[in-house]
């Protein structure tokens, strides 16, 4: 059995549910306990709880009904045996409620009023796994694999009840494992995205949401500039455009950050090298694509001038740097302030940052000094779409 998490863009919907997949690697059937394990004399008794799989029999992917990752009579659920485990309770008035982060989720925001967030938890097994099951870059081949999957389901509350809330983009911050910490394998033990903690300078990092569209849309990029490819879908092959209508979001967190930082932010990391104040201010950097097991340094002693955006995919060749405040089309906006989503160029297609191909991004957004600078860093993530992070799907 692979021991490979899989993270996957499962739904975004406008009352916000944003569902991540970590597996290992299917109608609702109750499934029996056995009976606790006798052990040796004088051993604590063992529960022990039985998964059953059936071929490549899973949940539905992506899921079309909001509802469908928290109701298990859902005919999206996956076809055999599952758990559905009891939510986690973000809760944003609890000050001691997010551990060695303290009071992080008091940053929980919907509609710029306080929020908290609900964490659902469902885990089978598929026995033939086709990964990745999603849309990927089109130069990845499938495996198949015996999993164990974990799917991970955030929500938005509202405060007063406790009820499912739309966040709207601009004015919406959320709770998300954005970073891969296993450099502190004592407190980080798992691969994939395991923390808040984005440059770990001790602080957890809340998540803006800053856009939610759709293709082919006013505001959004045209199905000219996207492309879709899975070898695990049949007939979604290389140069497919993504279908109109599908719902994307850029998220994004800001930094400040020094001379030795290094940024993990979901599928790429940036390690800081100088900063430049003579003349146009910049800031270097080494860029890794962080989806593999090991760090791959695509672009060392990479420059990002002041107000100008990085963007990557996986390779050497989906690196560029670009400067997005043009704003003379009656549509964007220069971008920073805005984010590099609402920019021109995206929504004229005609931007290096695209979505599934060059989705993840930098900006120098604030100024540069001789110890520190202002960083914006985020990526674009797509309804069904796959990515990697330390080795995991």
């Amino acid at each position: 059995m692979s021991k490979v998490p899989k993270w996957h863009v499962k739904a975004v919907y406008m009352v916000f549910a944003l569902a991540l997949v970590v597996s290992l690697s299917g109608a609702f059937v109750a499934v029996a306990s056995p009976a606790p394990s006798a052990g040796a004399a004088g051993e604590e008794q063992i529960n022990t709880l039985r998964i059953y799989g059936n071929g490549s029999q899973s949940a539905y992917f992506p899921y079309e009904d909001f509802q469908a990752p928290f109701a298990p009579q859902s005919e999206e659920a996956p076809e055999k045996d599952f758990i559905q485990w009891n939510p986690a309770f973000l809760d944003h008035s609890d000050d001691e409620s997010a551990g060695i982060y303290g009071s992080f989720y008091s940053e929980i925001v919907a509609n710029e009023a306080n929020a908290n967030e609900k964490v659902h938890l469902r885990q089978w097994y598929v026995p033939n796994y086709c990964e990745p099951s999603g849309i990927v870059p089109a130069d990845q081949s499938a495996v198949d694999s015996m999993d164990i999957v974990k799917e991970y389901t955030y929500l938005l509350l509202d405060s007063d009840d406790n009820n499912p809330i739309a966040g709207k983009p601009g004015v919406t911050s959320f709770v998300l494992p954005i970073s891969d910490q296993d450099r502190i394998p004592e407190l980080y033990p798992k691969i994939g995205l395991d923390d808040f903690d984005a440059d770990n300078d001790g602080s957890a990092d809340i998540v803006d949401l800053n856009h939610i569209g759709t293709v082919g849309s006013a505001f959004g990029p045209p199905t000219a500039s996207t492309y879709a490819f899975s070898p695990c879908v049949p007939g979604l092959v290389t140069g497919t455009n993504i279908k109109a209508g599908t719902l994307w979001m850029d998220i994004s967190i800001d930094l400040t950050v020094h001379i030795g930082d290094e940024i993990r932010f979901m599928d790429h990391a940036f390690t800081i090298s100088d900063f430049n104040i003579v003349g146009a201010r910049s800031v270097t950097g080494d860029l890794s694509y962080s989806g593999n097991a090991e760090d791959n340094t695509v672009f060392p002693d990479i420059i990002v001038y002041q107000n100008e955006t990085l963007s990557a995919g996986r390779h050497k060749s989906d690196v560029n740097v670009e400067d997005l405040t043009a704003d003379t089309a009656a549509v964007g906006i220069a971008s920073p302030n805005a984010p590099p989503s609402q920019s021109e160029a995206f929504i004229a297609g005609t931007s290096y940052l695209r979505l599934i191909k060059e989705p993840w991004y930098l900006q120098v957004v604030g100024t540069v000094g001789a110890t520190e600078a202002n960083v914006r860093v985020g990526r674009l993530l797509v309804q069904g779409e796959s990515f990697f992070a330390d080795g995991a799907e």
